[in-house]
């Protein structure tokens, strides 16, 4: 081979090098979302973890083991969202303690069940309560609390009122401590508050209250209902000035309240 066909070779696989330098395949570039995008897919994620979260929490007040039901679902409920915030974050510690800020009332919510106190039925032996018009001071609901390790303080009830009987057939329900009247309220919606009083138990002691009804003179005879209390946090005492509700089975009810004619002379 002549030396011009070789010098030529040379520079014809000199220029396929350099054409191939140009042509190699560059590094596949990571795709990563804006993020505003990020952010608006984490939001839209805290919220169903939220949405989660309350519906599981609604299964603990119908569980017969409350207690083993809120540590099971609390702890599942943590673990699936301290998961979903490591992956959706990045593993970025900073953003996660943020996020994880944004559920810590949720968190808080659940550690107010308590089995501080117990909540006695002294309804259940009761055949009826019996009302009529223009009466006062007439027994329609009752119960016990029972303190156990610490000082309690019943801080607020709620009784929730079904039937059809009209809330202004009831003009004022009082609530008793013993002989000593401590709240009264009136009906709003089916719903008799009483917040305005402290009743105070120390500890490992049992203390009875009873709600009695001044009956409205327009009162009609052959109306019943109940009164209950329907979900843990329509009663709550204070621990340590902490609010706190019970384990026990919810609604509570009471006894049916009739309201029945006065005999004819």
């Amino acid at each position: 081979m002549s030396k011009n066909a070789k010098k030529k070779k040379r520079a014809q696989k000199k220029a396929l090098k350099k054409k191939a330098a140009f042509t190699k395949p560059s590094e596949p570039v990571l795709q990563t979302q804006p993020p505003e995008k990020k952010e608006k897919q984490l939001t839209k994620k805290l919220k169903e973890i939220k949405n989660t979260f309350k519906e599981k929490k609604t299964k603990i007040f119908e569980s017969p083991n409350k207690l083993r039901a809120i540590i099971m679902i609390f702890g599942s409920v943590m673990t699936a969202l301290l998961i979903q915030y490591y992956v959706f974050t990045g593993f970025n510690p900073e953003m996660i303690q943020t996020n994880i800020a944004q559920i810590k009332s949720l968190a808080q919510e659940t550690y107010k069940l308590n089995n501080a106190f117990d909540l006695i039925d002294t309804e259940k032996n009761n055949s009826g309560h019996y009302i009529a018009s223009g009466e006062k001071d007439k027994d329609v609901f009752s119960f016990a609390l029972q303190s156990k390790e610490k000082t309690i303080v019943l801080h607020e009830v709620i009784l929730t009122k079904t039937g059809g009987t009209p809330d202004n057939f009831l003009s004022t329900v009082k609530l008793y401590e013993g002989e000593n009247v401590i709240a009264q309220t009136q009906g709003k919606n089916g719903k008799f508050t009483f917040n305005q009083f402290t009743s105070v138990l120390q500890p490992n002691t049992n203390k009875n209250y009873v709600f009695k009804a001044d009956v409205a003179d327009n009162a009609l005879p052959g109306n019943r209902f109940k009164f209950s209390i329907e979900l843990p946090t329509d009663l709550t005492v204070l621990i340590d000035d902490k609010e706190l509700y019970g384990l026990d089975t919810y609604p509570f009810a009471g006894a049916y309240v009739s309201i029945v004619g006065w005999r004819k002379k």
